[in-house]
């Protein structure tokens, strides 16, 4: 067994990386959702063409074999991978095959996104704590336009940058020739970083203090040049001749930047303030053409940041100088496309624990950038469709020419600050400020009354009155018009197929609504004597009215009022909206009565999390949960093999059979892993029983012994307290916390109850698990709906990360218990359950001969 402290160091190390891993997850999850959109049709068919080129002719005949790359050999390499990976899946189906490579083609620069997040995090640890470099990465991961870009588009820039960043962090941990060769790598994939070798160079110069003339300033250049000739020599003519290989690379360089001869192509910069975009560079101005305007514009603006850093010759100043020199190649070189402000845009996030107005760059440019991507796939589509009396070259002139405006400022104000010496701040202590600014317009405490307001005998009368109402009102002259109108067309009949046991015409979105209109046809006599206006309609006016109560029950949850509960559902049904959908068969209604008992489900079970107890494992439970893990993981493989065989997939090979044997082993070795979990307690439980409570303190009882953690200011012995501005916090002898707020006060017991006074209410831990799996049911129920339920499970899911991530970031806690959500629990129940539900909505498809491999390939036609 190992020391108590090295375990213990172990522990802490794992507590420290789990927020990150936390974070990536869930950056990770956000992306896949966007996987299966088309991208940047462009990029993605010259990506594709340039994966299979590479696989059927090979790495030295590619750059003859290819009718078009404009690309320098780096990502050939990652594209070489892919296509080599799309062979080896052996994908038959032509149309199975297109979403495969096009889902593989995005893949890199996703996990791309990730390991940059994961370098702003260790690079920020340098200069601030642990919070703002957090902050930094979750800024980054779960940024639109860093989504869009290798989520959605399918460009690949993040994978440059990723490489940019750790020659950054290379250099600043003094890993000199480890930089040089990164930096060589993000040029071969994406040429902008090359603008960063001067600054390398520069740093290796001055690192140390005073300017010294050091082995590395040769060194470093030639492992550049070593990791250039190693990646591109294999693509080249004469790979075995250094020089040649060399030239040759350069000539790739020049023909790639050829192609598009315009001063911005579709680029946020300096000449798309006042002009149009593709305007030729080729016009002078003055003496010399725009081209070399921009050539001279960014030898300036790096001179100047240069011999500002060789006077600061500090890490501080050399990532601000990594940034302005990288913003200034966009800004003021000609043929900039609108993703080539990566880098700074990537560096500007790692800086924000630096200051202030680093994280106002940080957000300036992630909102123009963002607009800049949306602008660019609207002239896509502008070209493609051939839009008329559209001007491509300036689609959207009251967004373009003001973004431009903003990143030409945002770099003038920067570089004024820059290079005129300002004094800052200690990173820690200004981060600090940062976070007591954004504190102080917020309460440092929850209130213990909130959410729970319970329903009395009257308000029960109150909310099932209104819901009639509703109902009534909705029902009032329904079956007008007696045709279908709008997508009735398509749900109306959907569910008339239902009803006469044909297969289903239309399969854009899941069944469950399609299902609840053929049920209310049966309520009006069945087919076909039901199929009739009022029959289609009669489910969403029962949706509609469901959702009135509910909304009751929500709101006097919240507010803890019942006039104020009437109000707002006397709103709803005032709204015209909400009428209209109660009134026609389409899933809108469906779908806002699920994500509304989605939301309240959530809060319910927050409100009830507010308590939690535990029972303390003993040593050695990790070697029990990993052991668990590997058998679920078995028992997927086991009823894979078992369960992927005819009639449930044909067996035949084909895509749809793979995907369908990839759900069982998820879905069983989720089952089997949330068994193992709750069973871990009883199987490596010490007996020792920890109360969590709903400010992150916890106390542990054993007989006698009682051992409280507060969370804050330390913690450890009986009658432990903490203030705050309007909270006090004290702990009894027998562990039980008083929580006393302007609001109201609260007392956790470590029995697992909270009671609240005045009135005494009560909360018992065991309520959360009711709730979780109605949370459940309520999210599978509304993505069963309609596809964009799936923006409902989002925000639930990433709500409830943000509360139990409080441990590490938010002591006390002031949303949620931290410590009373087992986040991969819950994860797993939803999972379980929506795949449960969204297999039973299937049966009438089944009925008529088809099975698991036939849904799986439906999902592609939604």
């Amino acid at each position: 067994m190992k020391p108590l402290a090295a375990r213990r160091a172990e522990s802490a190390a794992v507590r420290e990386a789990l927020p990150l891993l936390g974070i990536l997850a869930l950056a990770l999850a956000v992306r896949l959702l966007f996987l299966p959109a088309e991208g940047y049709a462009n990029d993605i068919a010259s990506f594709e063409s340039w994966a299979l080129t590479l696989y059927d002719h090979g790495i030295r005949a590619f750059y003859h074999a290819t009718s078009f790359v404009d690309y320098p050999p780096g990502y050939l390499w990652v594209l070489a991978a892919t296509g080599w990976l799309y062979h080896v899946l052996h994908v038959s189906d032509a149309s199975a095959g297109y979403y495969v490579l096009r889902d593989l083609i995005k893949l890199p620069g996703i996990f791309a996104d990730l390991g940059c997040a994961v370098v702003i995090y260790a690079a920020a640890l340098r200069f601030a704590g642990r919070r703002l470099a957090l902050g930094a990465a979750a800024l980054f991961a779960f940024n639109p336009a860093a989504i869009y870009v290798s989520a959605y588009w399918g460009q690949v820039d993040a994978v440059s940058a990723l490489f940019t960043l750790g020659a950054l962090l290379a250099a600043l941990r003094r890993r000199s020739l480890w930089a040089w060769a990164l930096l060589a790598v993000a040029v071969l994939i994406k040429p902008q970083a090359f603008v960063l070798a001067p600054l390398l160079l520069a740093y290796d110069v001055v690192r140390d203090g005073a300017p010294r003339l050091t082995p590395r300033l040769v060194l470093g250049p030639l492992a550049a040049v070593a990791a250039g000739y190693a990646i591109a020599a294999p693509f080249a003519p004469a790979p075995l001749n250094p020089l040649s290989t060399l030239s040759w690379l350069f000539d790739r360089y020049v023909h790639g930047t050829s192609v598009y001869p315009y001063s911005s192509i579709n680029a946020f910069n300096i000449y798309a303030v006042a002009r149009n975009f593709w305007q030729p560079d080729s016009q002078w101005v003055a003496f010399l053409p725009q081209s070399a305007w921009g050539v001279l514009l960014v030898l300036a603006a790096s001179a100047m940041v240069l011999w500002r850093f060789l006077q600061r010759r500090d890490e501080r100043a050399f990532l601000e100088a990594a940034l302005l020199i990288s913003l200034a190649l966009f800004l003021f070189a000609t043929r900039m496309h609108e993703r080539y402000i990566y880098n700074a845009f990537a560096i500007a996030v790692l800086m924000v624990p630096l200051g202030r107005r680093y994280l106002t760059a940080a957000l300036i440019l992630s909102a123009t950038f963002f607009a800049n991507l949306l602008y660019s796939y609207a002239y896509l589509n502008v070209v493609q469709k051939h839009v008329p009396n559209v001007d491509p070259t300036n689609l959207m002139p009251l967004v373009s020419h003001p973004a431009a405006l903003a990143n030409v400022l945002l770099f003038a104000y920067l570089a004024y600050v820059y290079l005129g010496g300002e004094e800052q701040p200690a990173a820690e202590a200004n981060g600090a400020k940062l976070l007591q600014r954004f504190s102080m317009r917020m309460r440092a405490w929850f209130s213990p009354v909130e959410g729970t307001a319970a329903l009395t005998r009257q308000d029960w009368l109150i909310a099932i009155g209104l819901g009639v109402l509703c109902y009534i009102v909705a029902m009032i002259d329904i079956a007008h018009p007696k045709v279908q109108i709008f997508d009735e067309i398509y749900y109306a009949r959907t569910a008339k197929e239902y009803l006469q046991h044909k297969d289903v015409f239309e399969w854009t979105h899941p069944p469950l609504t399609k299902l609840l209109i053929a049920l209310g046809i049966v309520f009006n006599g069945g087919y076909p004597s039901g199929f009739t206006s009022y029959g289609w309609r009669l489910a969403s006016a029962f949706m509609g009215s469901l959702t009135v109560p509910l909304l009751y029950a929500f709101a006097k949850r919240l507010l803890g009022s019942t006039p104020f509960a009437i109000v707002a559902s006397g709103l709803l049904i005032l709204s015209g909206f909400h009428l209209v959908q109660s009134r026609i068969a389409t899933p809108e209604i469906t779908v806002a009565f699920f994500s509304l008992a989605s939301l309240y489900c959530a809060y319910r079970y927050v409100i009830a999390a507010q308590i939690r107890v535990v029972e303390r494992l003993r040593d050695g439970w990790q070697a029990t949960l990993s052991a668990g893990v590997a058998a679920a993981a078995a028992v997927g493989l086991a009823a894979q093999w078992a369960l992927a065989r005819p009639p449930i997939v044909y067996g035949d090979g084909r895509p749809d059979d793979t995907a369908a044997r990839v759900a069982i082993f998820v879905v069983f070795s989720t089952a089997a892993y949330l068994i193992v979990r709750l069973l871990l307690p009883r199987l490596r439980g010490s007996g020792r029983l920890i109360a969590c409570y709903a400010d992150g303190s916890t106390v542990e009882v054993a007989g006698k012994d009682v051992r409280v953690q507060a969370a804050a200011d330390g913690g450890g012995k009986k009658g432990a307290a903490y203030r705050r501005e309007g909270l006090e916090v004290s702990f009894a002898g027998d562990g039980s916390e008083r929580y006393r707020t302007n609001e109201g006060e609260a007392c956790f017991a470590p029995g697992g109850t909270l009671a609240i006074e005045p009135g005494s209410l009560r909360v018992r831990s065991g309520h959360a698990t009711l709730w979780m799996w109605l949370l459940a049911l309520s999210l599978a129920c509304v993505i069963d709906s309609k596809w964009n339920g799936f923006f409902t499970l989002g925000w639930v899911l990433m709500g409830l990360a943000i509360i139990a991530s409080q441990r590490w970031w938010c002591r006390p806690a002031q949303w949620g218990n931290p410590r009373g959500i087992p986040l991969d629990v819950v994860y797993a129940a939803i999972l379980l359950v929506g795949a449960a539900v969204y297999v039973l909505s299937y049966i009438p498809y089944f009925t008529l001969g088809h099975n698991l491999a036939d849904l799986m390939g439906l999902q592609r036609q939604m």
